[in-house]
């Protein structure tokens, strides 16, 4: 191979006379403990062993992708992806100690011999993980150079090479990692140009008794990036999510395991200084968009090339141009794609207007990042500009035009009280959203949030963050098992207690929310009280016999028997109900009568 460099913003051209071999390693995203111990209000699974494991997301990693497509523009070079979320979702049983152990066994039987391993990490809770991959990459590959990109390296590496005194990773990107892996792929001395490069953290620079200041290296042009790497990946196995999200499951006119997912992000950077989100320590707060010409161009690539049927968007702040929302929306009608919106929709862009352009393109699935119900946690602990009454009125707009919602809300922030969460809890029962997400703020590294709950020693030093139904911050106000257990509560009073599809007498659209819960647990003794509930309203009269018996059966496990005398769901009142005798009412206990130090931690 002889392939010339063209790339302009190089200083000079090369030809490159060896085929270089890079692996990108995406880490499992969840802790090894939380894979291995489900929290039972994880979304879980079991494997043919016969144990539960928790499910691991299978989004598309982009990251690697993007860098794969730019790197094969500019030279010729071999290019393997392994995704373990992927791979550990799928093997039909686990016999290994420690994710370390599965890793380097999983690695040792690669048919690639890598000149380069690049571990790319975004999430908190993978750091464990990440390290793990680097670990074992360097000993079965010592010649190689080992390399770390994403999140986790951009804002952890003084602690990685200080605190740990990690000696297998060669060098952690800061920021976007396109140019500099290809900088250093046509480098003359690979390593002389890490210690160069001040987009690279290395151990030397770290250890220095001089400061090292990073600096971002990147492509302002986001079109000059091409089409991402799609190659890279087996579909096929990234879809096979033996527990995928109940809240994609909504969209009509393609049979569950016919569509075709591709998730793609169109922008990179945001703004807003939420105190919760440190994505602005990769992409920088200042916007980058592909044009539109070219979201175009690669939706027409994904249908053509893949037979894409629906666009996953995953930009941090899409609607940061609305102009150039609505014209990627009439793309995303003519192509007639199915296509979700899993970040960055910025409520207050959300106007009525907004809105008919999305359900113009077919959008009939929304999800709305509420974030919380108290105005106070909203304006001073999560800095995030937004006003309830927002929320309100988009989830009142979607519901009116046909568009269903998933309402994003997270509790436990630092300096939230215990009056702050049950006002928010209130506040959230106005928001009339089809379903709720709730979550547990979690510390992520380089996010205020996680420098404010160190400084006041909320959390231990350690702490890298915690999937978003595991609290781990401990203020004077609450304990991690306070939080937790009021989690569970938002979850049982939003989506069952006071479900909003029940009080509009949608019973058919209640009905296929609490059958998606039953999909993920079986056992869920309020979902088959309230699927019991809808099928009387409709006249099931069978379905409604199987589900009272169902209700019968777990409402007085160990697991339900406290929750359901608390709202007073019994079976004397939902034969009452499948008579058609009263209406669907509920005794509802107060809040300080739990006691959530003592209280076991439930299911969806």
């Amino acid at each position: 191979m002889n392939k010339i460099i063209k790339n302009s913003s190089l200083k000079e051209k090369k030809i490159m006379t060896h085929k270089i071999q890079v692996l990108f390693l995406v880490p499992m995203h969840i802790s090894f403990d939380s894979f291995l111990n489900p929290d039972s209000n994880s979304r879980s699974y079991k494997k043919d062993d016969g144990k539960e494991y928790n499910s691991l997301a299978t989004d598309l990693p982009l990251g690697p992708l993007s860098m794969s497509a730019y790197l094969k523009k500019f030279i010729d070079v071999d290019v393997k992806l392994v995704d373990f979320n992927v791979e550990l979702n799928l093997i039909s049983d686990f016999n290994y100690k420690n994710y370390y152990e599965y890793c380097k066994t999983f690695l040792k039987q690669l048919d690639f011999k890598p000149d380069f391993i690049c571990i790319s990490s975004l999430f908190s809770p993978s750091f464990d993980n990440f390290m793990d991959s680097g670990k074992a990459s360097k000993e079965l590959w010592p010649k190689s150079l080992v390399l770390g990109g994403g999140n986790i390296p951009t804002n952890d590496s003084k602690y990685i090479y200080d605190n740990l005194n990690c000696d297998f990773f060669d060098g952690l990107c800061i920021g976007e990692g396109e140019k500099p892996l290809l900088e250093l792929l046509i480098a003359d001395d690979k390593k002389k140009h890490l210690e160069k490069e001040m987009c690279w953290a290395t151990q030397k620079k770290l250890k220095s008794p001089f400061p090292f200041i990073s600096k971002h290296n990147f492509i302002e042009n986001l079109d000059e990036i091409p089409f991402y790497d799609y190659s890279l990946c087996d579909m096929d196995r990234h879809g096979l999510n033996p527990a995928a999200p109940i809240d994609l499951k909504f969209e009509d006119g393609v049979n569950e395991g016919q569509e075709h997912a591709f998730h793609i992000m169109t922008s990179r950077g945001c703004p807003f200084v939420c105190t919760f989100c440190a994505a602005h320590r990769t992409h920088g707060r200042t916007m980058r968009y592909h044009s539109v010409e070219r979201v175009e161009d690669d939706l027409r690539k994904l249908q053509d090339l893949y037979g894409a049927t629906k666009i996953i968007f995953q930009d941090d702040h899409l609607m940061g141009d609305k102009d150039r929302v609505y014209k990627i929306l009439e793309i995303v009608g003519k192509f007639k794609l199915q296509s979700l919106y899993q970040n960055g929709l910025t409520l207050y862009a959300l106007d009525r207007p907004m809105l008919e352009a999305f359900y113009e393109a077919g959008v009939r699935h929304l999800m709305l990042p509420v974030e919380s119900g108290s105005e106070r946690v909203l304006k001073e602990l999560m800095k995030k500009p937004l006003k309830k009454h927002i929320s309100e009125r988009v989830a009142k707009d979607c519901r009116e035009l046909g568009i269903y919602t998933n309402a994003n809300c997270i509790i436990g922030m630092p300096g939230e009280t215990k009056a702050d969460m049950r006002e928010g809890l209130a506040n959230l029962r106005n928001v009339k959203s089809n379903w709720f997400n709730i979550g547990i703020a979690s510390p992520v590294i380089g996010s205020e949030m996680h420098e404010l709950a160190q400084k006041k020693g909320y959390i231990s030093k350690d702490t890298m963050g915690a999937d978003f139904h595991k609290a781990v911050i401990h203020t004077e106000d609450w304990t991690p098992a306070y939080v937790q257990e009021m989690e569970y509560i938002f979850n049982l009073e939003l989506n069952f207690v006071y479900n909003n599809d029940i009080e509009y007498e949608e019973y058919e659209l209640a009905l296929r929310g609490f059958m998606n819960v039953l999909r993920v647990r079986k056992d869920h003794a309020f979902a088959c009280y309230y699927a019991a509930v809808c099928n009387a309203k409709l006249g099931n009269k069978k379905e409604f016999e199987k589900f009272l018996k169902l209700f019968e059966k777990y409402e007085t496990t160990p697991l339900w028997e406290k929750y359901c005398k608390k709202y007073n769901l019994t079976k004397t009142g939902l034969e009452t109900i499948g008579n058609n005798k009263t209406k669907l009412t509920s005794n509802i206990s107060n809040f300080e009568g739990m006691d959530p130090h003592g209280a076991a931690k439930f299911g969806p």
